[in-house]
């Protein structure tokens, strides 16, 4: 028995919920809190953010959505939006006397896969080797229109790229005939202004373009190939086919026949705020062909159907602006080959970018929605651009804070602080672990260290890699993030090929394991239980180790060279971790076995009391690798640099 009320985002929406009810219940008074609600927002990253100081009201829109959610007991806000980085950096901890909890998404994210054949921003920006190769570059055309301009910028002709854009969509268009999709929709976005009078220059230059184009195609398309060539419209025609399009559809006397029908149906539209046009495409039944001219209009919430080709202009300094002046993304089902998008150079590289970025972005909501955490739980980062591109417009990201993410492990020590309690993960790492100390102890002579660890030396770097790929990271373990770490042994495979592991066994422990004959004393930690226990955190100090541990691999010359180094000379006394890897020569996994429920009342319902860790110490080196800066929400940063008590900071 749901009501749906379809209202714009305006005050009126409260006056209309009160006379619906008053309207459909004769007992009612317009009491509306019992009522259980659900608002869906559509491109909620656009206006319902506020972008107001904290010392002052909230914007209207974010307010009166607030307000709406606050009179209502039993209500669900659903945002909806491609470009979800505004929504991520509003600080979750804003509640405000009058309007309460701000807009950030506490309970949940969850990014849609887009279906197989939809053409999105990795597989036009992506690397991978089956991307699309359907961006050109629009090349240098200051003199004719500057990518900042004003509104009484005068276009007195095309620039050529953009001509070659318009021919390329003819030749498409015919391509699209012969292959039998004369009904659909084929359509071109022209975007190289937001000033709606340049916009209209731009549009008359085009439909003179066009005009021209059908007279010299009318009067030559039936004259064989070499008589018809002479014809300047024509010739430029066949050039755009032989560069672009040869080896799509290598007949050209076939498109040539097509090219009359291509561009006689081809219409220009502009649309604006200003014109009369309307782009309405269920009135075409047989497909509409048309280039569209426009700007801001067309940016954001408009699809193109049967988009083909973009020529796109424009300056812009935001991830989430750029991306959505994107019209491009789509489904192209028969002809995403014959796509083209006319781009600068510079415009691609950021496209690419922010590819990149959203990508990881996804990939990190994935990973959350994995581990069952909220966003609130996990914390989220983006990747900056190291030019003039912002994530999103500054008033929308007050609570982010940019810290740089070392990818250089030089001189660190990572631990998996947080382990994963779902079964499937747990068992894995517990085989894991269980199948690597077999295979060391195989391969390999052990030795009782010091420190009464278990200790081999020498171990190919590969031995590692696979290890560290087949281990289930929880992703609330941030130190421990598979990816970046493979990324980086990579890197330092010619400089570290041999490797040192310690198996950490606790003397006098009450409790032991078994592994292929070796005992070892289990290490009792304090921990607490996160998230249902979905995971568990070892210890306060997100410390897993101690620093003895790490001697493990050093001689007895790098353990007093690391003293001298911290002051002291006896080599009995325990010194922070980063003296030692200043003089360790080689990197140093080590593996843990925790019972980490020392301190929890009742661990009766966990399925195993034993769990696997491992850590790495790795040495200081001069390898020169490049930190990566990220923008972090609140979450993420409370999350990972709060309360974090590493004994080399």
């Amino acid at each position: 028995n749901a009501t749906v009320l379809v209202v714009k985002k305006n005050t009126s929406i409260l006056a209309r919920l009160r006379d619906w009810l008053k309207k459909n219940n004769s007992n009612s008074d317009g009491n509306i809190s019992n009522l259980p609600l659900l608002m869906i927002d559509d491109e909620a990253d656009h206006a319902s953010v506020n972008t107001n100081d904290t010392d002052k009201d909230p914007t209207t829109i974010n307010k009166r959505i607030r307000e709406i959610l606050n009179l209502f007991h039993r209500k669900c806000y659903l945002a909806y939006t491609a470009t979800p980085f505004a929504n991520i950096f509003i600080d979750p901890t804003t509640d405000d006397e009058m309007y309460k909890d701000d807009l950030f998404p506490i309970d949940f994210i969850i990014s849609l896969d887009p279906p197989s054949n939809y053409v999105g921003s990795e597989k036009i920006f992506g690397n991978d080797s089956d991307s699309l190769d359907i961006v050109r570059n629009i090349g240098n055309i200051e003199d004719i229109i500057k990518l900042k301009h004003k509104k009484e910028l005068k276009i007195k002709e095309l620039p050529n790229s953009l001509q070659s854009a318009i021919y390329s969509h003819i030749i498409s268009k015919a391509i699209r005939l012969l292959r039998g999709q004369e009904n659909k929709h084929h359509s071109m976005l022209v975007n190289v202004s937001r000033f709606k009078d340049v916009q209209k220059e731009a549009y008359n230059c085009i439909v003179q373009l066009r005009q021209d184009i059908e007279k010299g195609v009318r009067y030559s398309y039936k004259l064989d190939v070499t008589n018809a060539l002479r014809n300047t419209y024509m010739n430029n025609l066949y050039n755009e086919w032989n560069k672009d399009f040869k080896v799509t559809y290598s007949e050209w006397e076939d498109i040539q026949e097509k090219l009359l029908e291509a561009v006689a149906s081809m219409q220009v539209m502009l649309i604006n705020g200003d014109s009369s046009d309307g782009l309405d495409y269920q009135s075409y039944k047989n497909g509409l062909n048309v280039i569209v001219v426009g700007g801001d209009k067309l940016s954001r919430g408009l699809t193109l159907d049967g988009l083909a080709t973009s020529y796109f202009y424009r300056n812009t300094s935001m991830y989430d602006t750029l991306m959505q002046m994107g019209r491009w993304f789509g489904y192209r089902d028969g002809y995403a080959d014959l796509c083209r998008i006319y781009l600068t150079a510079m415009t691609e590289s950021y496209f690419t970018h922010i590819s990149n970025a959203t990508e990881e972005l996804r990939n990190e909501l994935k990973d959350m929605f994995a581990a069952n955490l909220t966003p609130k739980e996990f914390g989220l980062k983006v990747r900056t651009h190291p030019g003039s591109l912002l994530i999103t417009a500054r008033n929308k990201m007050r609570s982010a804070q940019t810290l740089t993410i070392r990818l250089d492990l030089s001189g660190k020590l990572i631990e998996s602080y947080a382990l994963d309690l779902t079964e499937p993960n747990r068992q894995n790492n517990w085989k894991l672990f269980n199948t690597f100390v077999s295979n060391l102890q195989s391969e390999n002579t052990y030795k009782l260290n010091l420190q009464n660890n278990y200790e081999w030396n020498g171990i190919l770097q590969t031995k590692i890699v696979d290890f560290i790929s087949n281990f289930n990271n929880h992703p609330a373990s941030q130190m421990t993030i598979t990816k970046p770490i493979l990324n980086y042994l990579k890197q330092i495979s010619t400089l570290y090929p041999l490797w040192d592991i310690v198996l950490v066994n606790i003397e006098n422990s009450t409790e032991e394991e078994n592994i292929h004959d070796i005992s070892i004393g289990v290490q009792k930690r304090s921990s607490s239980i996160q998230s249902n226990q979905n995971y568990i955190e070892v210890s306060s100090r997100r410390r897993v180790g101690n620093n003895r541990t790490e001697r493990a691999g050093m001689t007895e010359t790098e353990v007093l060279k690391a003293l001298k180094r911290y002051g002291k000379n006896d080599i009995t006394v325990d010194i922070p971790g980063r003296f030692l890897r200043l003089e360790r020569t080689r990197p140093l996994l080590m593996l843990h076995v925790i019972d980490a429920y020392k301190n929890i009342e009742d661990s009766s319902t966990l399925l195993e009391k034993r769990l696997f860790a491992y850590g790495i110490s790795f040495p200081t080196s001069n390898v020169k690798i490049e930190p990566v800066e990220f923008a972090v929400n609140t979450i993420y940063a409370i999350n990972n640099y709060e309360g974090f008590e590493d004994d080399e900071e």
